[in-house]
């Protein structure tokens, strides 16, 4: 076995090591049973719930007295062009009628004359109710002075009933546009989460071996690169398991209950999705890696580590930039302003924001393909200086114990 491969068999040793640490931890297990039952509760609550919040037919049990019983046909044949459904139920008894409009068994009760009548409620009265309604009053005012002048009424109301417009939208709502980036957002989101979860991992342990003096241990075996590798890529295999577990549960429980109906766009989404946060995570824990050698106390971690933080949330406040203007255009129909269109395009091809801005932006299919390819290029480039500056401050700065370490220091080669 020459020196590459034994490099190479010690890495993967190193990598399933932490692997296996992490996915079997409590973390693991209890971050991904809570993820995942925070994603099924969202789709009980869109089935039962959200759904139902403002159904686009209505149905309303009325219950009409005798004298203002001719308001009855008017009142349906209202409501139908409306597309609501009025159940007209006979009132004998208006004391008991008012009643059941208290018990929620009558959503009103119509009493009084055609020409004036009187709507009983339990505290307002329904805005789809008040409008057939007032329709059914004007009709039957109609009806009644046109049997006055002598006038047939039927030809008149049969008129007024079959009268209606068509709406042409110039600028119609692209609902699936809309749910494609609602689900990059949505990956966008769990891709922050995990990767402010785990690169932190990273931080926590690169610092821990060294306060403890394990590293010293191990180094007498490997070399730094092959820890830090190892380290890298283990810990990284764990996270895009957990990843992949909580994005393949949202899909097999939306995809089957139509809580998304664009399976083919939200599959390439999250194929793309997946490929960024693999690219992400490799961005972000090199520099984590390397900031946190840079320090021998655990306590010191958290200070050393803040620059490489505040990119990480820097890249979610931008994409508040670009998902909004996005949602805007959608339903709105008005195109996104140049430029913030520019500023969402370069931000977007800087590797530290890619992973969760092009996640948003390839959801909403307005990516052209170069932007795509020159983003998974840069970031990609970003990533092979990352680990070669980063193999050498992990080396120069591991086995340094006491003051944190000067970047300068750490960068010089041994």
């Amino acid at each position: 076995m020459n020196r590459r491969e034994r490099s190479g068999s010690t890495i993967a040793l190193i990598a399933r090591r932490e692997a296996a640490r992490r996915i079997r931890g409590k973390v693991f297990v209890i971050g991904t049973a809570v993820t995942v039952g925070l994603v099924a509760i969202y789709v009980i609550l869109q089935l039962t719930v959200l759904n139902n919040v403002s159904p686009s037919t209505s149905s309303f049990d009325i219950g009409v007295t005798a004298e203002a019983q001719p308001l009855a046909a008017s009142l349906v044949q209202a409501g139908t062009a409306e597309g609501d459904t009025f159940h007209i139920h006979a009132v004998s008894d208006v004391a008991a009628a008012q009643l059941e409009v208290v018990q929620n068994t009558l959503d009103a009760l119509i009493s009084g004359t055609p020409s004036a009548p009187v709507v009983t409620v339990k505290t307002a009265l329904n805005g789809d109710i008040s409008s057939a309604l007032t329709t059914a009053v004007k009709v039957e005012a109609l009806d009644t002075q046109l049997q006055r002048a002598g006038v047939p009424s039927g030809p008149v109301l049969h008129a007024i009933n079959a009268a209606n417009f068509t709406t042409e939208a110039l600028r119609p709502l692209d609902t699936a546009s809309l749910q494609a980036v609602v689900v990059g957002i949505a990956l966008a989101l769990l891709l922050f989460v995990f990767l402010s979860m785990y690169a932190s991992v990273i931080a926590q342990g690169v610092v821990a071996e060294k306060a403890s003096r394990v590293v010293e241990i191990l180094l007498a075996t490997v070399r730094p690169a092959e820890l830090l590798l190892g380290k890298v890529l283990g810990i990284g295999a764990a996270a895009i398991l957990q990843f992949a577990i909580v994005v393949a549960f949202a899909l097999a429980v939306t995809l089957p209950t139509h809580v998304l109906t664009i399976p083919g766009t939200a599959i390439g989404v999250v194929i793309a999705g997946v490929a960024w946060f693999v690219l992400g995570y490799l961005v972000y824990a090199l520099l984590l890696a390397a900031t946190a050698s840079l320090v021998s106390r655990v306590e010191e971690v958290n200070s050393a580590v803040v620059p490489v933080t505040l990119l990480l949330v820097l890249a979610w406040l931008l994409a508040y930039v670009v998902f909004i203007p996005e949602i805007t255009s959608i339903t709105s129909g008005m195109p996104i302003p140049a430029g913030l269109s520019t500023f969402a395009t370069i931000v977007s091809l800087i590797p530290f924001f890619s992973p969760t801005l092009m996640t948003i932006r390839m959801a909403s299919g307005i990516v052209p393909a170069w932007q795509v390819a020159l983003a998974y290029a840069l970031t990609a480039g970003f990533i092979v200086v990352a680990a070669s500056l980063t193999e050498r401050i992990y080396a120069n700065s591991v086995l340094r114990f006491g003051a944190r370490v000067r970047i300068r220091d750490a960068l010089r080669r041994a």
